[in-house]
């Protein structure tokens, strides 16, 4: 796996090898993030294209989908527990479309009240056949606010999809709103599935969800494992790596490392790198390692 110095990594180098600690403009590499990187990292990238956070304990509950409480919306088939295909916990919901009055079904709960300010929403969804939804445009829109007149929703366009598990997501800072939500207050939830007609209908089961869960920026960075960076030694190499445990970053897939410091206000990316996608499950620790050489020539 190579990694991408960025430019601001290299200028993190030959600030912290010139300065003193007092003086210094960057503070040291010292933390990880995962999540997916879409593309090639070039040396321009300042992020992962989608970081997922890696504290899970630090992350906070909105709904975990063991309870078949939802409130179903018109042509909605009332949900159901799934105790065999689920991410996290022991089940998901079931949800599917039995009515045929309109292309839209939907399922929406008053829950726990949380502070939405600068998180990022995050649950999961799985379709077993995107032709179930619409073929083109918007095929699921999350809302998350005070009430049905006030919420931030994003909608999730069928291309970004895929049959099987995906991990949907609604930044506080770039959502849509309706009315004017209340950002530290939310305790509404919805999800809403557009099909191409009124009379498609979508077996009960064949669309599911599971654990709505909000992240803040502190729950994405792991700190380097003890005894790391080592080096450099007389290769000129220093090697810094950190862990993704097993009881973490469940049900994402990971396909990209990002190495940062710990400026204040926003941390600058040193190192980008893309490897293959690993599905993160409990079974397993991911151990991502990145080292840098000077080379003289």
């Amino acid at each position: 796996m190579a990694f991408e110095v960025t430019k601001n990594g290299a200028k993190i180098l030959l600030d912290r090898a010139f300065r003193l600690d007092d003086d210094a403009t960057y503070t040291p590499i010292s933390r990880g993030w995962v999540g997916i990187e879409q593309t090639t990292p070039l040396v321009t990238d300042t992020d992962l294209d989608r970081p997922i956070p890696i504290k899970e304990a630090d992350t906070e509950l909105v709904d975990d989908c063991e309870t078949a409480d939802w409130t179903q919306g018109t042509d909605s088939i009332a949900e159901t527990l799934n105790s065999t295909s689920y991410i996290r916990g022991s089940n998901s919901l079931n949800l599917g479309k039995s009515g045929t009055t309109g292309t839209v079904f939907s399922y929406t709960k008053t829950t726990t009240s949380r502070d939405f300010t600068s998180k990022t929403l995050f649950l999961f969804v799985y379709v077993a056949t995107l032709a179930d939804l619409v073929a083109s445009g918007t095929a699921i829109t999350i809302r998350f606010g005070s009430d049905s007149s006030n919420y931030y929703y994003k909608d999730i366009d069928i291309d970004d999809l895929s049959a099987g598990w995906n991990t949907l997501w609604v930044d506080q800072a770039t959502a849509s709103t309706t009315g004017s939500p209340v950002v530290a207050a939310c305790d509404y939830s919805g999800i809403f599935f557009n099909t191409d007609l009124a009379a498609d209908t979508v077996t009960l089961g064949d669309v599911r969800m599971d654990h709505w869960h909000l992240a803040s920026s502190g729950d994405f960075a792991e700190e380097f494992t003890t005894g790391y960076p080592s080096g450099p030694g007389d290769n000129l190499q220093i090697e810094a790596r950190f862990a993704v445990l097993d009881t973490e970053g469940i049900g994402f897939d990971i396909d990209g490392v990002a190495y940062k410091n710990t400026d204040s206000g926003t941390p600058t990316t040193a190192a980008i790198a893309k490897h293959l996608v690993v599905g993160k499950d409990s079974t397993e620790q991911l151990i991502e390692v990145l080292k840098m050489r000077v080379r003289f020539t």
